[in-house]
This record gives C-alpha cells, sequence and structure tokens, in this order.
C-alpha cells in the first residue's frame, strides 16, 4: 500500500525521468530514463549519446548529474507539501567549484599539402593594403607607401571527449610549442570556452612605412601582404575538479520562493554518483583525496599571421596614343 505523500515522491521523480529526458535529447547529450532505483529515490543517467561503458566517445553533461543528485536531496529531505518537478526550478551555483588543467599533449592531425610531410603547417599570403602609382611624367618619382591592416587570428576549439556544463568552464591550455613559436599573436595560452564548438579572434596589427619609385610613364603596384598559417591539432588533458557546489530550487507556480538550498563537495557526488551506477562517469575519470581527474579529448584549429612584407609590381608603360 502505497500512501498520498509516497505517491507524490515517485510522481516526482518519474517527471524528472521525463524532463531530462527532453533535456538531453534537446542537447544532443544522449538520453536518461527512470529505473528500478525510482523507489529508492534514484534516477540513473547514463553518459552521452553512443557511450556503453567505454573510456572514450562521452561528453559527460555534468549539469544532469549535479541537478539529479539535488532533486534527490530535495524528495529525501524537504518536509510538508512538496514541489513537483515541472513546478520547480533547479539553479546551479559554480562560484567555489575550481577547473584546473594539466599540461595538454598535442597531435597534429594535417598534410596540408600533397608531397608535403607531416607536421609542415599549410601557408597562403593574402594582399591586405595595395596602393597604385601613375606617373606621367617622364622622370622617375618616389612616393611613400604608408598601411596599417588589422587582420583576426582565430583558434577554433571543440570537446570531442570529457564533460560539458551550462556557461563557461573556461580551461586555460598552453599552445602547442610549433603556434607558440611561429606568431605572437595568442600569447602563451588560450581558453576553451565550452565543450562544443567555439571560436576565439584575436587582433594582430600590421605596418609599413617604406618607399615606393615608379618608373616614367608607367603604372606602379605596392601591396601590403600578409603571411598566414593553418594548422589543425587534437589535444589530451586532464582536468582536476574540487570544490563545493550549490543547488537552489525554487517553485515556479503559487509560492515562488525558495523551496530548499542544498551544498555538497564534487568529489563525493560524483562518488556516490559512479557508486550508484559506474555507467554515470566514464571509467578512466579518477576520484580520490577530494578531488576529481578527468581526461578530456578535443580538437584545436589555429589561422594566424605570420609575417608581412611590401610587394611592388614592375612598372607598366601607360599607353599615350589611346
Amino acid at each position: 500500500m502505497i500512501n498520498s505523500s509516497q505517491s507524490d515522491d515517485k510522481h516526482n521523480l518519474y517527471c524528472i525521468s521525463d524532463h531530462l529526458l527532453f533535456t538531453e535529447k534537446r542537447t544532443r547529450m544522449g538520453t536518461c530514463c527512470s529505473t528500478a532505483g525510482v523507489e529508492q529515490n534514484y534516477l540513473h543517467i547514463p553518459m552521452s549519446s553512443g557511450v556503453q561503458g567505454k573510456d572514450s566517445g562521452a561528453v559527460t553533461d555534468l549539469e544532469t548529474l549535479f541537478k539529479s543528485w539535488a532533486w534527490e536531496n530535495y524528495l529525501r529531505s524537504a518536509t510538508g507539501k512538496k514541489l513537483k518537478f515541472r513546478e520547480a526550478q533547479i539553479q546551479l551555483v559554480w562560484d567555489h567549484v575550481k577547473f584546473k588543467s594539466e599540461k595538454p599533449v598535442y597531435t597534429q592531425i594535417d598534410t596540408p599539402t600533397p608531397g608535403v610531410s607531416q607536421g609542415v603547417p599549410n601557408t597562403e599570403t593574402q594582399a591586405v593594403f595595395t596602393s597604385r602609382y601613375q606617373n606621367d611624367t617622364g622622370v622617375s618619382q618616389t612616393h611613400a607607401f604608408r598601411a596599417e591592416k588589422t587582420t583576426s587570428a582565430t583558434i577554433t576549439t571543440a570537446v570531442t571527449i570529457g564533460f560539458a556544463k551550462e556557461g563557461s568552464f573556461g580551461l586555460e591550455l598552453s599552445l602547442p610549442a610549433e603556434v607558440a613559436k611561429a606568431t605572437i599573436g595568442f600569447g602563451l595560452n588560450y581558453t576553451v570556452e565550452t565543450a562544443e564548438e567555439n571560436t576565439i579572434e584575436k587582433s594582430m596589427t600590421w605596418s609599413t612605412d617604406t618607399t615606393v619609385t615608379s618608373e616614367p610613364n608607367s603604372v606602379t603596384l605596392a601591396e601590403l601582404e600578409i603571411e598566414e598559417q593553418t594548422s589543425n591539432w587534437t589535444f589530451e588533458v586532464k582536468v582536476m575538479i574540487k570544490g563545493r557546489i550549490t543547488a537552489i530550487i525554487k517553485g515556479t507556480k503559487g509560492i515562488t520562493s525558495v523551496a530548499m538550498t542544498i551544498d555538497g563537495d564534487v568529489a563525493t557526488i560524483l562518488a556516490d554518483r559512479r557508486e550508484r551506477a559506474a555507467t554515470s562517469l566514464p571509467t578512466n575519470v579518477e576520484i580520490k583525496h577530494g578531488k576529481v581527474m578527468w581526461p578530456v579529448m578535443g580538437k584545436c584549429d589555429f589561422r594566424f599571421g605570420v609575417s608581412q612584407r611590401v610587394k611592388v609590381s614592375p612598372g607598366k608603360q601607360i599607353d599615350k596614343k589611346r
């Protein structure tokens, strides 16, 4: 015989299961389903789509894991009339959770040109400023060629294996040594803002101040050219996660005040998730001494200017018969 309070709790758990299933489909982070553990206030949340308990191929949604933990604690601890999940809003506060990455290992994956060995970046040249000098006289002329142009250096990143969270988790990584040597445009480090594909732009300014000679009765072109390199890499890095996360549960209908605030250690919470279901975390995630060490893999594409030159074309004779 199930009393009304137990019935409400079970209804709430089924609601969170339905909601998380919808959320996971919408964000392409896999699916969620309720299990027999529902009777024990337990919700099984597998890893992202395509993962079958292996060490690779997963991007785990931390938001889903922590919201499930918060809702289970609310159902166990709240007294009196409880919210139904469809009437609740769960807000996670990450202010006291730290993410710190170790030194990444890079592998260059592109061979840009047939016949060019692996590791040689793709190089192309573009004219960013052109000046035309027409000399209709019979004597040579000199002109000051001054130009300044700002171009963009870009880093495009995406996480293929690891974890994701709402907003930015801001993983700071050092540059591949080859990229750091080739350009100062990115500094020494860059930040992976989100797990999804994301492009970071940095401005680079080029300038020249030189003299161009225009021959008699001819047209001379002077161009400021920028040589750019592109290179594509994969990276592997271990990310340490530690600290405490706070979940704030509010009502969305009727009484909209805070129903409960829950605080917990992230390592303890994730260890509990794993103990309840081995598939909730990848097997290569280490949890010990209050720290979580999570392997993250991804890809990063770099495009940046490496040098500039002034190109002066041979003088073209002006046809005065026209």
